[in-house]
């Protein structure tokens, strides 16, 4: 597992050449106070990051913070504006912030809770959606056994309409977003075709399509019993 860990790892950092580096070439890691970063960078337009905030998550992260007298892995940082976005860790900037309220101020001293290491790619999402793109891409190979169903739904489905809009055709987004992304033609037109019933519930009834996504935004299926869900969701709208 290790092994893998370390490979993924490697395959990460040379995917993208845009890394902020040291004068070694290595990928530069700085900590940075909390106050720098995004509260919730899954929220931002354009995206950089794919998954939602779960509280299950964050406590665990909060427990393992404590447990490791705060050691932790850097999180992946992309300027926002000012600040930082997260396209990974966003849970773990959360569980910090959440741990520097709940815990006294020698804990929070001692184990530097109070900022969080990060790894920065080059950029400025709020001003370079190319930029964000590659920070979203990014978030997506490195959190893609982890996430919802939803959120590979719309991730790829954000990804489509990320490319037809450059290239003005429906054909060509599969290639790039099986390179980006780094999964399979299959899984992306299954995917597909479930982001275009959820885009089609929005427009039908805003308030079905928020309830679905709060319903089932931590579910795990494959994306044909999602696209099961969504068509039912329609046919009670009296959409077929």
């Amino acid at each position: 597992m290790k092994a893998q860990a370390r490979r993924n790892m490697e395959e990460d950092e040379a995917w993208t050449d845009n890394w902020v580096r040291d004068g070694e070439g290595k990928i530069k890691t700085k900590r940075v106070a909390l106050d720098r970063i995004v509260d919730d960078s899954s929220r931002l337009y354009p995206p950089v990051n794919v998954r939602n905030l779960n509280q299950t998550v964050i406590n665990g992260i909060k427990d393992s913070l404590l447990a490791n007298k705060g050691e932790l892995t850097p999180a992946i940082a992309m300027r926002y504006g000012k600040l930082y976005c997260i396209p990974d860790g966003n849970q773990k900037q959360l569980a910090l912030k959440q741990l520097c309220k709940e815990q006294d101020s020698d804990t929070v001293e001692i184990f530097r809770l109070d900022k969080i290491p990060i790894k920065i790619l080059k950029g400025n999402a709020i001003s370079d959606d190319v930029a964000a793109w590659r920070a979203y891409a990014l978030s997506f190979r490195k959190n893609s056994l982890k996430m919802s169903t939803l959120e590979r739904v719309i991730a790829i489905g954000y990804g489509r309409r990320y490319y037809m809009d450059r290239y003005d055709k429906r054909s060509g987004y599969i290639d790039h977003i099986k390179q980006d992304f780094g999964i399979k033609g299959a899984t992306i037109s299954s995917h597909v075709k479930a982001h275009e019933l959820l885009r089609e519930l929005e427009v039908e009834n805003a308030n079905v399509y928020h309830e679905f996504l709060e319903k089932y935004k931590f579910t795990k299926c494959p994306a044909f019993t999602m696209y099961k869900k969504l068509k039912r969701e329609l046919e009670k709208l009296g959409v077929k």
